[in-house]
């Protein structure tokens, strides 16, 4: 409320400070294996760039949400925990959106692959791992694929060749998971997404 109320810290270094005790938390919650405790440190770094004011930065808090994101995830892939995986997707599309206005067209498709990107990886380490898919596989991988249909059309220069690279990226991956003979379930979600 400081920061707010009077700009005690350079937004962006109030936003390092809040990284740091977020991944502090990220790290309490792996030496205990604590899923909540991850969610919540999701939720709070899904917050911290309002509370910091780096609202007009939008190139800083698109990295830092990429940087929040993939240590989250990694730390989730470790704990099995799945819900955080969605948590993030919506945080990340509600900031996408809100940044839309004010970060130059170029930089913000730059980051809706590589969040493409980083979410379709998390989901496929997740599935390997499990060998099953559970609705909040599908629901990601639904929401990965929609956003990026969504945001081609709106900001790549080429949708038709987004959408078709992307597409063979999908499927080249449904059918690399075929020759390691994962179960049909699993490459089921390949299948659609990619067609």
């Amino acid at each position: 409320a400081g920061q707010i109320s009077f700009s005690i810290f350079n937004p962006l270094l109030a936003l390092t400070l809040l990284f740091l005790s977020i991944a502090y938390t990220i790290y309490v919650s792996l030496l205990t294996k604590t899923n909540w405790l991850l969610l919540l440190a999701a939720l709070a770094g899904l917050g911290s760039p309002l509370l910091s004011g780096v609202t007009e930065q939008a190139v800083a808090i698109l990295f830092y949400l990429f940087v929040l994101s993939t240590s989250i995830l990694l730390s989730g892939y470790k704990i099995n925990c799945k819900p955080v995986t969605l948590l993030l997707m919506v945080g990340v599309l509600f900031y996408e959106n809100l940044l839309m206005t004010i970060t130059p067209p170029n930089w913000l498709w730059f980051f809706v692959i590589l969040f493409s990107v980083l979410f379709f990886a998390s989901v496929t380490f997740s599935l390997v791992q499990q060998q099953s898919p559970q609705v909040i596989d599908v629901v990601v991988m639904l929401i990965v694929g929609i956003n990026f249909l969504a945001s081609a059309t709106i900001l790549s220069g080429n949708s038709s060749m987004a959408t078709f690279i992307a597409a063979l990226v999908v499927g080249g991956m449904g059918y690399y998971l075929v020759k390691q003979q994962l179960p049909n379930r699993v490459i089921a979600i390949y299948t659609a997404l990619a067609t």
